[in-house]
């Protein structure tokens, strides 16, 4: 402790795990917002050791091997590549560990029953169990005004929950038409999800308004819950982002993209689509 190198050692070495630990919170959180580790295990772990193991690695290995640099020293004369790194693969690793454990156990009272309730539309068992999923019984429109737009229909979709029959007026409550696990959805505006049997287009053709807006072939979204968009995960789409009250129940993100053709339409339609009062 009394050469001084010791002190440089110790700097350089803080400074690399610094920068290690924030790479791998910075890359972790990006994945978190766009895949879902209930919902795209394979694919999520897949891109986690990827960009949050393997990534991190090579960049502990090449700052490493410009502080000996530095220091007039070759990184593989050094112990470093026998015993520092496989030490650092492992603490990285312990980092990775932490942040899945820490985010399944944050989502998971979300998640979980999302993923069953995809699992059991799969094997058409009942839905009444879970306490925010009703399956839904589409009957024909209660009414519908002749138009030659769809901007004044006051159309309402027949739902069964349980023993009651409720109407929902999809143009003022339902927030996104979505296709996931074979079956469409309607996720609303107060945070319930409810399995429809029509199909995609079906349901904008004849139940919604020009508030709404098809982002892709599997999703339809209408503009009230839209706080904004950023880049999409592929070059030249979107992804959108919803109002962070829902953002919270809504948590199936990988539907919420803009494909690269809508691009250009979907941005017109929100700078000259006026809102209506929801």
């Amino acid at each position: 402790m009394r050469k001084p190198a010791f002190y440089i050692a110790m700097i350089a070495s803080f400074i690399i795990a610094l920068c290690l630990s924030s790479t791998v919170h910075l890359i972790t959180k990006q994945l978190d917002k766009r895949y879902s580790w209930w919902l795209s295990l394979p694919y999520r772990a897949l891109l986690q050791f990827l960009f949050g193991l393997c990534l991190p690695a090579i960049l502990a290995f090449l700052l490493a091997g410009l502080y000996f640099t530095i220091m007039g020293a070759d990184i593989f004369e050094t112990g470093y590549v026998l015993v520092d790194f496989p030490v650092i693969i492992a603490i990285l690793a312990l980092f990775n560990f932490y942040y899945v454990v820490h985010n399944m156990w944050l989502t998971a009272r979300q998640y979980v029953p999302l993923r069953l309730q995809h699992q059991i539309a799969d094997t058409q068992e009942p839905l009444s169990i879970y306490e925010n999923v009703q399956e839904t019984i589409v009957e024909e429109p209660i009414h519908e005004k002749k138009s030659d737009t769809k901007s004044d229909q006051a159309v309402l979709l027949l739902i069964s929950s349980g023993n009651k029959n409720l109407f929902m007026d999809v143009n003022n409550e339902a927030g996104i038409i979505y296709r996931i696990s074979g079956n469409n959805w309607i996720y609303t505006n107060t945070g319930k999800t409810y399995l429809v049997k029509q199909s995609i287009k079906e349901i904008l053709t004849t139940y919604c308004n020009s508030d709404f807006f098809q982002i892709s072939r599997q999703t339809v979204i209408h503009r009230n819950i839209i706080e904004g968009y950023e880049q999409g995960t592929k070059s030249g789409t979107l992804l959108i982002l919803i109002k962070p009250d829902l953002q919270v129940r809504f948590i199936d993100t990988s539907v919420l993209n803009v494909s690269q053709d809508k691009v250009a339409d979907f941005k017109k339609w929100m700078e000259n689509t006026p809102k209506t009062d929801r």
